[in-house]
């Protein structure tokens, strides 16, 4: 046909386009508050993420993650829903809502819900809350890295 450009003569995207879907990985560490005492963690999330920078929301994904205490027995895994907004903020931010388990080798899970609060300056400082049924309610604050493991395909 004609006047028609197949996809081999398309100029590659724009490095500078960020949309995506987007597979990432990273450490996370911080300090939690769990039945009356401070603890700190470790541990790790994996998030599905699909980013469209100059729409509303900037970002839509599932994260799964966990956390090991360092002194108090077991830790924390959960499944969050995330959202992110980017404009007309000077960095994104995101909210996450979803489940969570307290667990450890000794006691049956006790399972809860949890709300995380991220920026994303680079790396992500957090805020997450939540309760876990036999535990109470919890306070986090820490820092994460979301390391963009894989691009799954560009939009």
């Amino acid at each position: 046909m004609w006047g028609s450009v197949g996809w081999a003569d398309r100029p590659p995207p724009s490095p500078a386009n960020l949309d995506g879907l987007y597979l990432t990985v990273g450490p996370l560490g911080g300090a939690t508050r769990v039945e009356g005492a401070w603890t700190t963690g470790a541990g790790a999330e994996l998030s599905l993420v699909r980013v469209t920078e100059r729409c509303l929301p900037a970002a839509l994904g599932i994260a799964a993650g966990g956390v090991g205490y360092t002194s108090r027995a077991g830790g924390r895994l959960w499944l969050e829903a995330e959202a992110a907004i980017g404009r007309p903020l000077p960095v994104a931010v995101g909210l996450g809502l979803g489940t969570a388990a307290e667990v450890d080798a000794v006691r049956p899970a006790r399972f809860g819900a949890q709300a995380t609060l991220w920026l994303f300056t680079g790396i992500l400082p957090y805020l997450r809350a939540g309760a876990v049924q036999g535990a109470g309610a919890f306070v986090e604050a820490g820092i994460m890295i979301k390391i963009p493991a894989i691009k799954l395909f560009s939009y």
